[in-house]
């Protein structure tokens, strides 16, 4: 199931006429999207951030949800009730090995958030994300088990962060299941995936959660390895 969520962030559009194209996992049409590549009988998820325009005014719509391949031929799909806005971006990935592909509309770019933008801190009792943006919309994905997410300002509700400083922390644990995922994990573990889109500017941060090599205590440590999804191609 795809929810379907507004942002309450007036922006200006403009009219466009689509000219759609694909991603390697992607595929964006006039009125569905569709994820291939999956393992059959798989799930896939798809997560999308775009800018919708009414009326001469652009609100932020996300959509996100677990999509499971009942008929075992390694592809779903999602039925658009309107063509995919020009200012938009659509990430697709197996739940089994959760490595995000993107697809955009021709004519627009996707643009890479700053690779420092985001950072893992360990915590006794939940990890915390550090998003140095002033809105964020965080995914969080576990090979196998499930993904999680919220919508984040800074100094709103959910900021573990003092105030309005540019920076927002969230809890791991904090973050809100899609589907039969279950519980949030409290915990990083390597091989995890975060997603972080700017509502605002759309500009899109990924990376998987890797173990460094032991220091002087003789403990691994986890962080981020920010990975930068190519530009699509038609």
């Amino acid at each position: 199931m795809i929810r379907k969520r507004i942002w309450t962030v007036g922006l200006l559009g403009l009219a466009w006429v689509p000219q759609l194209y694909a991603g390697s996992a992607v595929t964006l049409s006039t009125n569905e999207v569709a994820i291939t590549g999956l393992a059959p009988g798989g799930t896939g998820v798809l997560i999308a951030v775009a800018r919708e325009l009414s009326e001469g005014i652009a609100t932020v719509v996300v959509r996100d949800g677990l999509l499971p391949d009942t008929d075992g031929d390694g592809a779903v799909s999602y039925a658009l009730d309107a063509e995919p806005a020009l200012q938009s971006v659509w990430l697709g990935f197996d739940l089994a090995t959760p490595e995000p592909t993107a697809a955009v509309p021709s004519g627009f770019s996707i643009q890479a958030a700053d690779s420092k933008a985001v950072d893992l801190v360990a915590k006794p009792a939940a990890d915390e994300l550090v998003i140095q943006l002033p809105y964020a919309q965080v995914w969080w994905s576990r090979p196998g088990l499930g993904v999680w997410a919220g919508r984040f300002g800074d100094g709103g509700e959910g900021d573990l962060e003092t105030g309005v400083d540019g920076v927002i922390g969230v809890d791991l644990g904090s973050l809100v299941a899609l589907g039969s995922s279950g519980t949030a994990p409290a915990k990083a573990q390597a091989g995890d995936w975060v997603v972080v889109i700017d509502p605002g500017s759309l500009a899109l941060y990924t990376a998987q959660v890797v173990a460094t090599s032991p220091g002087n205590s003789g403990q691994e440590a986890l962080t981020l390895a920010p990975v930068q999804l190519g530009e699509v191609t038609p």
